[in-house]
């Protein structure tokens, strides 16, 4: 496949986890995503220095945009941020904003879900949600903003090799398996990250109209 600055929209972020999924959901919806490392392998970025954001914003919206900005500076492609948390009804829509950061600053994901497990030992409420808030940034002042999200509960325990994040302790509704267990099998699930995507080509073609 030939890289084009036309044909392609960088997604702004690091993460492994992320960049795969939004790959694999974006081929389905015939848009063409890049990596950070892909926009550099390309020529694309004016450095090597990927940006590191701070995600200080009071709303999922706004960590997005802070991204999608960061992003579309450094290398001036069309720019797709993403904002998501994970929100426990019991909790208060804990933790929320702080999803990557629940354990603490640097907590890693293992932590993040040990300290969830922890909390919620004994709670009979386990009702919890992925958000997800997609922005984004076609030009200096063009920005699209989607959402999506995805019910389900707690575990009690985790289980299932796939996925990241909260996905090894997320029991999607109407399964019986965590979400990480159900992408390990490939079964086909419209996450949090998907429904926002396909909101989110809904607006990229009404606005080509």
């Amino acid at each position: 496949m030939t890289i084009t600055r036309q044909a392609h929209i960088l997604f702004a972020s690091t993460n492994a986890g992320k960049i795969r999924e939004a790959q694999a959901a974006a081929a389905q919806l015939c848009l063409e995503v890049i990596s950070p490392e892909q926009a550099i392998s390309a020529g694309y970025a004016r450095s090597t220095r990927i940006p590191v954001v701070e995600e200080n914003a009071a709303t999922y919206e706004g960590n997005a945009r802070l991204k999608a900005d960061a992003f579309f500076e450094w290398c001036g492609l069309p720019s797709l941020a993403d904002d998501t948390g994970l929100e426990v009804e019991i909790l208060g829509r804990a933790p929320g904003l702080y999803s990557a950061r629940y354990a603490g600053a640097g907590a890693t994901s293992a932590k993040n879900r040990a300290k969830l497990l922890e909390v919620m030992a004994g709670k009979a409420n386990r009702q919890a949600r992925f958000y997800s808030c997609l922005v984004l940034k076609q030009a200096p002042a063009r920005y699209l903003v989607a959402e999506g999200a995805i019910a389900g509960e707690i575990a009690c325990k985790e289980s299932g090799q796939g996925g990241f994040g909260y996905d090894n302790v997320f029991v999607v509704n109407g399964f019986s398996e965590t979400l990480a267990v159900l992408k390990e099998r490939e079964v086909s699930v419209v996450t949090h990250r998907i429904a926002a995507l396909r909101a989110l080509v809904d607006k990229i073609k009404a606005s080509t109209l």
